[in-house]
């Protein structure tokens, strides 16, 4: 790992490392203020800040090929409150009417910039919401996840951290998961059978619930 004269960027991030290069966040782990972060210098991008657990670091980490162009970096003591951060959350739904509509005024009742929203339905029962928003912080991020939580429609929000090929299969079975203990709709094959609609496409069936 390269240790070179201390440097401030304008984002918010102290960086042990060369001066003049633009400082840009990495999308594959979107870090926040309090996130431990590393600094790696790209070909032609400037540095990358990484959440330091992020799995192409500690992929990047273990290969000699990159070993100088790691960064010392840490955030600064008191980072601008008007520096906003990019983050992205997955939100689970049951279709309504009146989703986006809730989801857009929970962030403007907590001034969040939503920056993108896309969305996706999943055969009849449930939706898939993405959202990137503008936040100040992990405390920040946290408190807008508990928020769309509320909502009426919404069976599970989450956040979108660290995104690698591993983690992308690793997501789709959680989501798989949540969705089978939720959202449930009786199957073709029998009586007292119930088949889950899922991203990633399992469709198990599962046993109707005893009441």
């Amino acid at each position: 790992m390269v240790t070179q004269k201390r440097k401030k960027s304008s984002g918010g991030v102290v960086i042990d490392g060369v001066e003049g290069l633009a400082v840009k966040f990495a999308k594959c782990c979107n870090p926040l203020p309090g996130d431990p972060v590393i600094g790696f210098i790209t070909k032609g991008y400037g540095i990358s800040i990484h959440k330091q657990d992020c799995p192409n670091v500690i992929s990047g980490l273990n290969n000699p090929i990159y070993a100088n162009r790691w960064l010392n970096a840490r955030w600064e003591t008191a980072v601008s409150a008007s520096n906003e951060f990019e983050a992205q959350i997955r939100i689970v739904a049951q279709p309504d009417i009146r989703l986006i509509a809730d989801i857009t005024m929970a962030l403007a009742d907590m001034k969040v910039s939503l920056l993108q929203i896309n969305t996706q339905k999943k055969g009849n029962d449930t939706m898939l919401v993405n959202l990137t928003v503008g936040c100040k912080n992990i405390g920040h991020y946290d408190s807008i996840v508990s928020r769309l939580r509320n909502i009426r429609s919404v069976l599970s929000a989450n956040g979108i951290r660290t995104e690698s090929v591993g983690s992308v299969g690793r997501r789709l079975r959680r989501d798989c998961r949540e969705m089978r203990k939720r959202v449930s709709h009786p199957s073709r094959g029998g009586k007292g059978r119930y088949r889950s609609r899922c991203r990633c496409s399992c469709r198990k069936a599962v046993k109707a619930p005893r009441f």
